[in-house]
């Protein structure tokens, strides 16, 4: 916040064990839709600071899911001031600058779909993308951070698991997409959805464990049960 639009010099010591200001964001992202309205702008405010473009369309898509039937029966000027919500995060997305080169990123997907389409049947095995995608990387003479973790969770399931984990994945894609329809959860479910486009839930245990939760209050409430 005292560092304005600039990246802190302490953005480090403030993520913390988060690991990078694009996990913190995806982090408020999938944590803004459950939030009182008071405190949205705090979290919306927080994620435009970690730059993650990402992470502001997660918060949009999910905080306006989640508040869809309000949206509808709201009086025009409420709408109107919906649209300067969502119009303010696409401003900045369209402005900011990333904390990464999107050339980079296209980059390691390409590694990534090479090495899968090496071993498509069954994948490298579990947890090999943490040392086998630096070596492609060294390999290739990327210079920069190393990848320990794909830039997609579907991207990560495909290099580890093949075909079968693609299977797997269309399976949580369905019961992910019935969360959003069906539970009280959905606009989480949304933005959890769109930050597994871009980065690796399951591998990120800041990630995993609201993805966690999110998950066992829907099946939860699909049940009759609560949380």
């Amino acid at each position: 916040i005292w560092s304005g639009w600039r990246l802190s010099p302490e953005r480090l010591l403030i993520t913390g064990t988060l690991g990078n200001s694009g996990v913190l964001g995806a982090f408020l992202a999938i944590v803004a839709p459950l939030a009182p309205l008071p405190v949205l702008p705090l979290l919306v405010w927080g994620i435009l600071l970690t730059h993650s473009k990402l992470a502001l369309l997660a918060v949009i898509v999910g905080v306006a899911w989640h508040h869809r039937e309000r949206i509808l029966l709201a009086p025009w000027w409420a709408q109107a001031a919906l649209a300067l919500w969502v119009i303010v995060p696409i401003w900045a997305v369209v402005t900011l600058h990333g904390s990464g080169g999107l050339a980079e990123r296209a980059q390691m997907i390409g590694l990534g779909v090479s090495a899968w389409l090496d071993r498509p049947g069954f994948g490298w095995g579990p947890g090999a993308w943490a040392w086998h995608m630096p070596l492609l990387q060294y390999q290739a003479q990327m210079r920069g951070v190393a990848y320990t973790t794909p830039h997609g969770e579907w991207l990560g399931w495909l290099h580890d698991f093949g075909l079968a984990g693609a299977v797997a994945l269309l399976y949580w894609l369905k019961d992910e997409l019935r969360i959003a329809f069906m539970s009280d959860v959905g606009g989480a479910a949304m933005a959890l959805f769109l930050c597994a486009l871009g980065l690796s839930v399951t591998t990120s245990p800041m990630l995993a464990l609201p993805a966690l939760l999110i998950w066992g209050t829907a099946t939860a409430s699909r049940r009759g049960d609560r949380c």
